[in-house]
């Protein structure tokens, strides 16, 4: 039969390191986009903080050139424009003003003298057009509007500048212009509240992202990792499938040559025996003899079980019964070793005979290799006596004093080929252990050092075979 390689599942470190790989990036994605995402209603709001003082302004120096102009009409026009907005120059907060006339060119100043009044042609150009414009300088030098050359260098302060177009009824184009510096203080506090409260609202919205990224990253890791033990589990039962079914072919054509074999030996071990027997009282003749009767023995008790499994003959067997054919059949191995072999059975209930048969062959498959690597003066304890847990079963125990199994050989023990002895062939446990699968049971090691080992068959027994 042919060997198929199963694919396993990724190893935990590369699946682990790719998860992480991936959640570093979309955090990554995660943080640059809420950022960047940012910046545009950051920006709007800012631009309509500042523009706030200019919607303001408009309306009400617009309404006092109106007042104005339509009051004296012997005063010129520009000079009424200057008159109404120097009235207003009062206003709390209010740094400098400085007035322009249509062409942008500088009629009046407050303080006198400041520095840098002229209006520039790019402020000119979208006041024409009848757009307001207002400016936050974070840090103002604030000399320049003392006197005219002032110091480029001084303390920075807050300022707000606003720009304003002064429009008159039936004119195309703007009469004049005003330009006004404000303490901004207060403006840059409300700007970084603002700023503060942005920040805040989009780090929690990347802190609630990160958790959601990180609770469904978690839980598809945990999925994958639980899907791969899963198949890591199943391609493992398939190995071990196709194991078995390997076994359980050569054993069937085994238990098949076995049976024609035992069958042909019958005849001619008892020719045989008939043989050595006219041989005399000989001493040499008599230890023939009683080999002769322990093959045929042997062979007699392995045609019986394989009448029995062919003929479904129905039997019981209890623990003393189970007992006494384990002691029996390894006897002869445990004289030839002078190693002591001691059976007890706590057994209560009746077993079938086709358990108990195989519980027998089995036993005396571990007894086999418990007699052959103990040594002379040593003993070998069998115990067969009620299983664990709810379910009734039977635990048959063999414990040995030998060197004990190496490690390296543990894992591949009841594998077919698999030896710890010079000159084993490495099947009796094999099949051993898939004969105690054609009854649902299980072999396995317990425990094994320096001091000996333990194995234990497990065979489970029907409800009305549960014993104490």
């Amino acid at each position: 039969m042919s060997t198929r390689t199963f694919t396993s599942r990724p190893s935990v470190s590369r699946l682990t390191w790719g998860a992480l790989a991936l959640w570093l990036v979309v955090s990554a994605f995660l943080v640059v986009g809420a950022l960047y995402l940012r910046r545009g209603p950051h920006e709007e709001v800012r631009t309509r903080m500042i523009e706030r003082a200019a919607v303001v302004l408009e309306p009400m120096v617009q309404n006092q050139v109106d007042v104005a102009m339509g009051a004296d009409a012997q005063v010129a026009p520009g000079q009424r424009l200057v008159q109404a907005l120097v009235a207003n120059a009062h206003q709390k907060g209010l740094l400098a003003l400085a007035v322009f006339d249509s062409d942008g060119l500088a009629v009046e100043a407050i303080p006198v003298g400041q520095g840098f009044v002229e209006l520039p042609m790019g402020d000119f150009l979208r006041l024409v057009s009848g757009a307001p414009i207002s400016r936050y300088h974070a840090a103002f030098n604030l000399p320049q509007l003392a006197q005219e050359g002032g110091s480029a260098e001084g303390p920075g302060s807050p300022v707000l500048e606003v720009l304003l177009p002064i429009a008159q009824a039936g004119r195309p184009h703007p009469l004049g212009f005003v330009r006004y510096h404000f303490d901004a203080r207060l403006l840059r506090e409300e700007l970084g509240a603002i700023d503060r409260q942005m920040e805040r609202q989009t780090w929690m919205t990347i802190g609630g992202g990160w958790l959601v990224i990180t609770g469904v990253f978690a839980f598809a890791y945990a999925r994958l990792r639980r899907a791969g033990r899963v198949i890591e589990q199943g391609n493992a039962s398939l190995a071990r499938a196709e194991r078995h079914l390997t076994l359980s072919t050569k054993a069937s054509a085994l238990g098949q040559i076995t049976s024609h074999l035992m069958h042909s030996l019958q005849g001619s071990v008892a020719g045989l025996q008939a043989a050595v027997g006219a041989g005399g009282r000989d001493p040499d003749w008599s230890s023939a003899q009683e080999y002769t009767r322990r093959v045929q023995v042997l062979v007699q008790e392995t045609v019986e079980l394989l009448n029995d499994r062919r003929t479904s003959l129905a039997y019981e067997l209890s623990g003393q019964d189970l007992a006494e054919l384990i002691r029996h059949h390894s006897e002869s191995a445990a004289t030839d070793r002078a190693v002591t072999v001691r059976v007890e059975s706590r057994l209560a209930g009746l077993v079938d005979n086709v358990r108990g048969s195989l519980v027998c062959l089995i036993a005396s498959n571990l007894l086999q290799n418990a007699i052959a690597v103990s040594t002379a003066g040593q003993c070998v304890d069998v115990n067969l006596r009620p299983g664990a847990g709810t379910a009734p079963s039977l635990y048959v125990e063999v414990v040995d004093c030998g060197p004990g199994v190496p490690e390296s050989l543990r894992s591949q023990l009841f594998e077919p080929g698999c030896s710890g002895r010079a000159g084993g062939t490495g099947l009796g446990l094999a099949i051993s252990r898939l004969l105690a699968a054609q009854i649902d049971g299980a072999l396995t090691l317990e425990e094994s050092g320096l001091t000996g080992s333990r194995f234990r068959l497990t065979i489970p027994l029907p409800e009305k075979r549960q014993t104490d």
